[in-house]
């Protein structure tokens, strides 16, 4: 496939190309989201949907590296696990049995996060609304609405960002600034600080499985589609 050379860096020498291959859509998106968009700093709370998931699981390793607090949401014994004892989050909700907007207010001591990273959508991304501070800074990567709850994200100074990561190359808006992210990516890589999970690799003839995998919401990290060996 074609790609813009600016865009581009060196793999990291310490894993495969396979795994390489899964970071940049999801590192690119973390990065620019937290540190492009929510402008993230040392000693905030962030609070990240889907935590085991692509984007929430280099999100979270990403924030914490940063020096935040972090809470993530999870939804199976074994994603919660995955957050808690893999990636190190702070405070893990299971959003099935807990109410994730009370938990983070407590969490908080009733002031709010500084910053929710969205990754899930919908009705999560307007409940998250009620999670935010004065202030605070709320990142999707959907195209979801805040609805009925505008006015709040006005009269409470709440600041809205929506994130995808194609929109620099599409639009020629200095695509050399992502090949930058990706070149500090593979530093962190191969320095042990950063890893992106691949939960299963399937050979190319299989990708309809790999497909109907991701569908069932299950899958913890990447799948990795290797098409030559």
């Amino acid at each position: 496939m074609l790609l813009d050379a600016r865009a581009a860096a060196r793999k990291p020498s310490t894993i495969d190309h396979a795994t390489s291959a899964c970071l940049p859509l999801v590192s690119l998106t973390a990065w620019e989201a937290l540190h492009d968009r929510a402008q993230i700093r040392p000693g905030q709370t962030v609070l990240i949907h889907a935590g085991a998931g692509g984007v929430g699981h280099v999100a979270i390793q990403l924030a914490r590296l940063h020096g935040c607090r972090v809470i993530t949401t999870a939804g199976r014994d074994e994603s919660i696990a995955f957050c808690r004892e893999v990636l190190g989050a702070d405070e893990i909700i299971d959003y099935r049995s807990t109410n994730f907007v009370s938990r983070c207010r407590e969490l908080t001591a009733g002031r709010g996060v500084e910053v929710v990273f969205d990754t899930v959508g919908d009705e999560t991304f307007r409940r998250s609304i009620d999670c935010l501070a004065t202030g605070g800074q709320l990142v999707t990567i959907l195209a979801a609405t805040p609805g009925d709850r505008a006015p709040l994200l006005l009269y409470r100074s709440i600041t809205v960002h929506y994130e995808f990561m194609g929109a620099r190359v599409a639009n020629d808006l200095d695509p050399g600034h992502q090949g930058k992210i990706l070149t500090s990516i593979a530093r962190l890589v191969d320095r042990g600080l950063l890893r992106v999970h691949v939960a299963a690799r399937f050979p190319l003839e299989q990708v309809a499985e790999a497909h109907r995998h991701i569908e069932t919401g299950r899958t913890i990290g990447k799948l990795a589609v290797v098409v030559a060996t």
